[in-house]
């Protein structure tokens, strides 16, 4: 336009008031255009740019408005201090935690001060890490404004200026109490359980363990958390371990019995109540120790097992005093018969008759002992008579009794050095020593040898293996020595443990060395105890010495007076066997006694009360219908009391004994009677009274 004005003033010559101001127009319309595009350069576009910052600054005021408010209204407490810590502002949920106090309106208030932080090596530990440009976390327990003790979980974040440099830190915490203390109570749950817990990952391994766990196990927590659970279960593998926990992923829960390893090497019987949580892909296991209900059952098999022996044992001691009775009876009459026969017709004690005789009165003699020994080793309390025994005596009998029962490919050798009488009871010493020849044989598995020694030794500083006691001295020494199997090392020291065995399962009741050590205990015996594995075993009883001298040797028999005859005293005699009453009979008449035969105890005593008949002594059976012979004996004494009364028995029992006579008026015989022994106590009963 300013070119187009400049053509209308170029002619000068020929110019008109029509070109003039056309020119003077273009050039009017070319400085207003000029004018325009300064104002649009220098004022208009600048003022835009403003106007586009303002409403930027508007939209960061209004977001940092809606921030700022949001920081105002969060729960979560937050701080904001300089390089060195001092608070420079927070927002108000802080303050419902920590108030405000005159040292923070000074600005004295730091992060790292006892309020804000209580526990001064966690606030050092926060200073060394945000000074190093770290972000700290930790759990601070503090004071709220109501006086209650809360966790707060903290994290500390520097704040870095333009140049990357530390100008401050931004606090950041959340209330984590409730929860906190949820987890605290889970793991008290857990702990305080009696069964173990883990929590373990999909392979097996090991994440979490509780301390009944870890009692159970031996292992220490840290060892546990580096393990899998085929370190620890017995019975399966890795692969069957993989495919269990597949089955209960499928499954998501499952129960079942198997058992794990202890730290010590042994193993223990646990139940195991497995759940699989997806979510958190984890497994979440209970573990019950069923150690102690195993043993407890084996115990009550144990028991069982003895219960059963002991109602047969005791029924067997029954059963032999009710034979023991009826056989006693009738070997009386045998043997008393054969004796008289013997005695008073066979002139000439070489003929056969006499050799017939003989071997009568020899096996009536023998099935007397026999039976002798049914009672003993029937009887299932241990006798609480104390006496001087010949231990010698007791091992030729057990010897005896068991040879018949041992394998031929055993041989079972006695050795007997020494007649040493011990004060203890025969019975009791004779279970003992036939326990152990037991074990003894139940040690050689095929061929083998016991011996057994009696002999007189000088300890010096052996152990016993019941009572842990260092004995030196003479004792008389017992020894039961086989080339068996023998016993491992572990298990000797609980050898005389209860219900403890190493036979196999049914072959033993764990009871037969404890009750050795009960006996010797009483006796205050003492027992060594001698074994290696495939070299057999020594069990060595030791017997403390009597100090008596009288009860160095065996007891001399005392000489019997000279048995008197009769001279026509009157005695009466009571037995329910007719056989035995007229075997007393003839045996007395013989002697020149008046006897009196009696069948059933009322016939006696309505003789006594309706006779006018006195007479000087009464041989009355123990076992007899309607009356026992104590009864009798009881109730004739109450009439006379100088009455000598002799009872005899075939089976002696304590019960029928509860009311015993006074020594002088009573004797006792156990059937059959050896006739010498009654003669005698008849003549010594009626000189003495």
């Amino acid at each position: 336009i300013a070119a187009i004005s400049e053509f209308f003033f170029t002619d000068y010559q020929l110019t008109s008031d029509a070109a003039n101001a056309l020119g003077h127009l273009c050039k009017l319309a070319s400085y207003g255009l000029i004018y325009r595009a300064m104002f649009v350069v220098t004022i208009r576009k600048p003022y835009q740019e403003l106007a586009a910052h303002s409403r930027t600054v508007q939209q960061i005021n209004e977001t940092l408005r809606t921030q700022a408010k949001a920081i105002e209204c969060t729960a979560t407490p937050i701080f904001v201090t300089d390089f060195q810590g001092n608070l420079r502002w927070r927002n108000p949920a802080s303050c419902a935690i920590l108030p405000v106090d005159e040292a923070e309106r000074e600005g004295n208030r730091s992060l790292y001060s006892a309020s804000f932080t209580p526990d001064a090596r966690m606030a050092d530990d926060m200073r060394a890490t945000l000074e190093s440009g770290n972000i700290w976390r930790g759990a601070i327990h503090v004071q709220d404004t109501k006086g209650d003790n809360i966790i707060i979980n903290r994290t500390v974040t520097p704040l870095l200026n333009e140049t990357g440099e530390i100008e401050g830190y931004v606090s950041v915490g959340e209330n984590v109490t409730d929860s906190t203390k949820a987890q605290l109570r889970h793991k008290r749950v857990l702990d305080t359980a009696i069964d173990g817990f883990w929590i373990t990952d999909q392979q097996g391994n090991l994440l979490e363990v509780n301390d009944a766990y870890v009692k159970m196990s031996g292992y220490t927590s840290e060892e546990l958390l580096h393990m899998h659970i085929a370190q620890l279960d017995a019975d399966m593998s890795s692969e069957a371990i993989s495919k269990k926990l597949n089955d209960i992923v499928l499954q998501e829960r499952a129960q079942f019995e198997t058992r794990h390893r202890h730290k010590q090497g042994q193993t223990l019987t646990v139940e195991i109540s497995a759940t699989y949580d997806p979510e958190s892909r984890h497994f979440y296991i209970f573990i019950r120790d069923k150690s102690e209900y195993v043993q407890a059952s084996a115990i009550k098999q144990d028991l069982e097992r003895q219960l059963q022996q002991s109602q047969k044992m005791q029924a067997l001691g029954q059963l032999t005093g009710g034979i023991a009775h009826d056989f006693n009876n009738i070997l009386a009459a045998i043997l008393g018969y054969s004796q008289l026969a013997l005695t008073r017709y066979v002139p000439d004690k070489q003929s056969k008759l006499a050799a017939y005789l003989k071997e009568v009165i020899t096996a009536s003699e023998r099935a007397r002992d026999l039976i002798a020994k049914m009672l003993t080793f029937a009887r299932t309390q241990p006798s609480a008579s104390v006496d001087r025994i010949s231990p010698a005596a007791v091992v030729q009998e057990v010897v005896a009794m068991i040879l018949p029962s041992l394998p031929s490919s055993i041989q079972l050798s006695c050795h007997l050095e020494t007649e040493q009488c011990i004060c203890m009871d025969a019975g009791e010493l004779s279970q003992m020593l036939l326990n152990l020849i037991i074990n003894a044989r139940d040690a050689i598995h095929v061929h083998g040898t016991i011996d057994v020694r009696l002999r007189v030794l000088e300890i010096h500083g052996k152990i016993c293996a019941a009572s842990q006691q260092r004995l030196s001295g003479p004792f008389l020494s017992l020894e039961i020595v086989d080339d068996g199997c023998g016993v491992a090392p572990e298990h000797l020291s609980r050898l005389f443990d209860p219900f403890f065995t190493t036979k196999e399962v049914g072959k033993g009741t764990g009871l037969g060395l404890s009750m050795v050590q009960g006996i010797l205990r009483r006796s205050h015996g003492h027992i060594v105890v001698d074994s290696r594995p495939g070299q057999g075993s020594s069990f060595q009883l030791l017997f403390p010495l009597p100090a008596d001298p009288e009860l160095v040797a065996p007891p001399l028999e005392k000489e019997h007076a000279s048995i008197r005859h009769g001279n026509g005293q009157k005695i009466w005699i009571l037995d329910d066997e007719a056989a035995i009453a007229r075997l007393y009979g003839d045996l007395l008449d013989a002697e020149g006694y008046q006897v009196r035969l009696f069948t059933e105890p009322i016939k006696l005593l309505t003789a006594f009360a309706n006779e006018d008949v006195q007479f000087d002594l009464l041989i009355c059976d123990q076992t007899m219908p309607g009356m026992t012979g104590s009864a009798l004996a009881d109730f004739l004494h109450g009439m006379r009391p100088s009455l000598p009364i002799i009872l005899c028995t075939g089976y002696r029992d304590n019960g029928h004994t509860s009311n015993p006579l006074s020594p002088a008026t009573e004797r006792h015989f156990t059937k059959p009677v050896n006739a010498n022994a009654l003669l005698q106590a008849v003549s010594e009963m009626l000189n003495h009274a």
